[in-house]
């Protein structure tokens, strides 16, 4: 007879020497990602200005960044797919404003230009903006969040590196005052009294937008240049060499051992016709969609800015396929879109009075809300409506607003209003 001890043993042997095999079955299955040697170029420059790449730690510090960026050659792949798609409009926008083209890497680093890009700082869109942030260059409200618009996005952050821009000139006048080294002072005076072109910091700057750690940095360590300062976060040390790491990786990718990506491979360009106009009803992304003869999938994404499937009366941006502007005018035109309602008519009148316009759901009703003030009666409130041409009765209030059969009302109580918009 077999001791129960030696099936024991016996069992457990079979399941080492299973587990053993299995590993080495799979791991002959890995591909592995072989890093590869490289040198840099003797020269290299960002946004106009040279990277002393010479100095030890700078390369010691990039080649590390050039590792970690080429073990996973699938996001470098979406990130030049996307730079081909999205490069030639944000490039027009950069010019315009004066900024350097090299910072359109950061897009890459900060969303892989994606509109839903969310990070745990509640940074959103492309641009990676928190909402204090985007409130100051972008329209965020109940209807619509800019962060998530392209076009918008790109617009607000070659404004803020321009202001990021300014801020450092001001550090670098503060600490002319003060510097009691002569070099230092004729620097920081050269530095801050700068013309924009003149100026040449950026990645500095760069650092900035990322982290606002980075006036500090300057203030406490006096520094000039981004290399010579000692950053407290690995996400301030590493945001720029990232960017530039980005911009050498899609400059050469053949050098550090990427040899990927033909142009059958880049995404088309971001190109879509805008109008920009004043309409008077709701159009909804589907009767665009149904118009353009494309996709709801379409408009939506052009139109990404919009939290809503449709754009409010008022002044509105419609993106569209390329060579549907006139169509889409011409509709617009022919359906009353561009005719003033009775509401558009007599919106001041109605806000002196007190009312606030909560939304206008369709062409034929409106809806207001009322902040009732001491003294107010239903009546009241409603000969005042009544004076600016919207008939409605006591009765409706009542009803809309469930209130006792005598209509009472206390100061502050808010009212909800329907009115006619004919």
């Amino acid at each position: 007879m077999i001791s129960c001890k030696f099936k024991k043993f016996v069992i457990i042997q079979f399941l080492i020497i299973l587990s053993i095999s299995f590993v080495k079955t799979n791991a002959q299955d890995i591909d592995y990602i072989k890093l590869s040697s490289f040198e840099f170029p003797s020269e290299i420059t960002f946004a106009g200005k040279r990277i002393p790449i010479e100095r030890e730690d700078v390369q010691e510090r990039m080649r590390i960044i050039i590792w970690k960026l080429t073990r996973d050659p699938t996001i470098l792949m979406i990130w030049k797919a996307r730079n081909a798609k999205f490069f030639p409009l944000a490039r027009e926008i950069y010019k315009e404003y004066g900024v350097p083209l090299d910072l359109l890497y950061h897009f890459d680093i900060e969303s892989s230009w994606s509109p839903y890009s969310y990070s745990s700082a509640k940074a959103k869109g492309v641009a990676q903006f928190i909402k204090s942030t985007g409130n100051r260059f972008l329209k965020i409200d109940s209807m619509m969040d800019e962060r998530r618009d392209i076009e918008e996005s790109i617009i607000a952050s070659a404004k803020y590196f321009l202001e990021l821009m300014e801020d450092i000139k001001d550090v670098y006048c503060d600490l002319a005052e003060v510097e009691e080294d002569n070099a230092l002072k004729v620097e920081f005076v050269k530095i801050g009294t700068s013309s924009r072109r003149e100026f040449n910091a950026w990645e500095l700057v760069l650092a900035a937008y990322n982290s606002r750690q980075t006036i500090s940095v300057i203030n406490e360590q006096k520094i000039t240049d981004f290399w010579d300062g000692f950053w407290s976060t690995a996400e301030a040390m590493e945001h720029y060499p990232k960017v530039l790491g980005v911009k050498l990786i899609m400059d050469d990718p053949a050098r550090y051992g990427l040899n990927f990506l033909i142009n059958s491979d880049l995404f088309d360009n971001y190109e879509y016709d805008k109008l920009e106009t004043t309409i008077y009803k709701q159009f909804t992304f589907l009767d665009l969609a149904k118009i353009c003869r494309t996709t709801f999938y379409e408009i939506k994404t052009l139109n990404m800015g919009y939290l809503i499937d449709y754009f409010p009366t008022g002044q509105v941006t419609i993106k569209m396929p390329v060579g549907k502007k006139v169509l889409v005018k011409n509709y617009l035109q022919d359906n009353d879109f561009f005719t003033p309602n009775k509401l558009a008519l007599h919106r001041s009148q109605l806000m002196d009075a007190g009312f606030d316009i909560v939304e206008s759901d369709n062409y034929n009703r409106a809806t207001l809300s009322y902040r009732v003030k001491p003294g107010n009666t239903v009546t009241r409130i409603v000969w005042r409506l009544l004076s600016i041409g919207f008939k409605v009765s006591v009765k409706e209030v009542i009803s809309w607003n469930n209130l006792n059969s005598k209509g009472t009302i206390y100061p502050g109580q808010k009212l909800i209003i329907y009115i006619p918009n004919e």
